[in-house]
């Protein structure tokens, strides 16, 4: 689940290039392909720990965008998270937000999210202090 207006406008505000010594913006749809790119499909998928790895990877290090200008095509560099200005992230927090299980229509409700430029990086459970912590981490597994 990403909030994908708010990544991609985060993706705007913290990536420039530059060509010929010229610093340029990249534009809307470069931000909706760089959003694309954490969403794989079905088919792209290899597997969850190897999707999720290729997922963190890109989160960590970034995705690369295409760009061709007067007729000369490069690929650059495109960050999601700005790791060395956390200012210039923005935080979200939800509270009980239903969320589709992949491949099924049933939902799972998770009590808290957070996120980073609108990427999910912490999901908490609570539970009544009467309840074991072995239902939260059980309950926490099942979530997509």
């Amino acid at each position: 689940m990403l909030l994908e207006s708010v990544l991609a406008e985060q993706i705007l505000k913290i990536n420039k290039f530059t060509y010929r010594g010229t610093e340029h913006q990249f534009s809307a749809g470069d931000a909706e392909e760089a959003v694309r790119k954490l969403k794989p499909s079905p088919i792209e998928q290899r597997g969850l720990v190897r999707t999720n790895q290729d997922i963190y990877d890109q989160i960590l290090l970034g995705t690369t965008i295409e760009k061709t200008i007067d007729g000369d095509r490069k690929s650059y560099s495109v960050r999601y998270i700005d790791w060395e200005n956390p200012a210039n992230n923005v935080y979200h927090a939800t509270t009980e937000v239903s969320i589709e299980r992949t491949g099924t229509n049933a939902t799972r409700r998770c009590d808290i999210i957070l996120f980073v430029n609108g990427i999910p990086f912490a999901v908490i459970e609570n539970k009544a202090p009467t309840e074991s912590v072995v239902q939260a981490v059980t309950q926490q597994i099942g979530y997509p």
